[in-house]
């Protein structure tokens, strides 16, 4: 018989299940597995937790030898590694979730439309060339202005976007709002933009 705390969690799961979309914010599978949400989200500071466990080191060394392979140049190596290894658990952890994986662009591009997309564009490579569809994959970006742009090319390109902004006093909720509406809002909004990827 499970514990009581066991099944106190589980019926606050079910509780919340019965009212909105469970979204596991981890790169431990382990728990991902256990409590099975509907989708995943990773970040940096989740995937260097997930990686620090030994399980993952063969996804480290995946991910250097992708990196390897596609530069010499250590900044690149650097990012390449880190973008393959978000993608490597990501792939796992798509692989688990029925619903979307997502994925953050790297907030350094935060004021660059051009890097925003070619980051976008190269998260869903990597993740098709894991085997993932992109009619799973969520691509965070930031909800700049050069964000919101990034994500207007994006959109047409049909790429799923989940632009995101840290929520500042006078917002404690998330909305889903329509990206050409949201563009001049009296408050910094998180702007969640959907896009069909078939």
């Amino acid at each position: 018989m499970p514990s009581p705390t066991k099944r106190a969690a589980t019926s606050l799961i079910a509780s919340l299940e019965s009212m909105t979309t469970i979204v596991a914010d981890t790169g431990d599978m382990n728990l991902i597995k256990k409590y099975t949400p509907t989708d995943a989200t990773t970040n940096p500071s989740l995937i260097y937790k997930a990686a620090l466990m030994p399980e993952y080191a063969p996804f480290i060394t995946d991910s250097i030898t992708y990196a390897r392979g596609k530069s010499s140049s250590p900044s690149d190596v650097l990012s390449l590694t880190m973008d393959y290894l978000s993608c490597k658990i990501g792939a796992e952890i798509a692989g688990i979730v029925p619903g979307y994986i997502s994925t953050e662009v790297d907030a350094r591009l935060s004021f660059d439309t051009a890097g925003t997309i070619a980051k976008a564009l190269s998260l869903i490579e990597i993740y098709e060339t894991l085997g993932v569809d992109k009619s799973k994959v969520l691509i965070k970006i930031a909800s700049t202005w050069e964000g919101i742009q990034a994500a207007k090319v994006l959109q047409v390109r049909s790429v799923a976007l989940l632009a995101r902004e840290r929520l500042t006093q006078c917002c404690s909720a998330s909305l889903l709002l329509d990206i050409f509406s949201s563009l001049s809002p009296p408050c910094p909004l998180p702007v969640f933009v959907f896009t069909n990827l078939y």
